[in-house]
């Protein structure tokens, strides 16, 4: 419909003879603008190095706060619970590398921005503060990892991370329960 109007409009303005008909000519001439292709998502392969890059710098945090706490709480809780944490996370990581090394990836040397904040603040705490900022720290780091993990189990592109994902989520769930018997003042 459009482009009978055009050419009806375009054979009047020549017949006519008018600028409005050089227009329109060179206006029917012009190349159509090609549409810009929408974009495409994200490679699947991103999504999973994303995940697999945050839950690392995950495990390297949880591993080396729990190793300020072994060094510097003074309750027996505590440092069981950071012993707790070396162990398990320890474990994830050696996993996590297993599947990153089979699908030709590798996985972050260092902590984030924000997780490395976390740990300046945690080895600038006073023997007072420590441990209560150590508790809320873990509780912090274990909901967004347990968010990380229950998105990547359900959402997720690959199959063998979505198994890890899975099965790292209810392993940070009992961290939780554990974070929740504990207290600052227990010792």
């Amino acid at each position: 419909m459009k482009t009978n109007m055009r050419s009806l409009m375009l054979g009047a303005a020549l017949a006519s003879g008018t600028a409005l008909g050089s227009v329109a000519f060179a206006q029917e001439m012009a190349p159509v603008p090609t549409p810009m292709p929408a974009p495409t998502a994200a490679k699947p392969q991103a999504a999973t190095e994303a995940y697999a890059n945050a839950a690392a710098i995950g495990d390297m945090f949880e591993i080396e706060a729990a190793n300020l706490a072994w060094d510097r709480s003074k309750s027996e809780n505590v440092k069981a619970f950071a012993k707790m944490m070396i162990a398990d996370h320890t474990a994830t990581s050696a996993k996590l590398k297993v599947l990153v090394d089979q699908n030709d990836g590798a996985l972050p040397g260092d902590l984030d921005e924000s997780h490395d904040a976390m740990l300046d603040q945690l080895k600038a705490a006073d023997d007072a503060q420590f441990d209560q900022l150590y508790l809320s720290q873990q509780e912090t780091a274990h909901e967004e990892a347990l968010k990380l993990h229950q998105d990547y189990a359900a959402n997720g592109d690959n199959d063998a991370f979505k198994t890890f994902a899975s099965d790292t989520a209810k392993k940070v769930q009992e961290h939780m329960k554990a974070l929740k018997t504990l207290t600052p003042s227990q010792g």
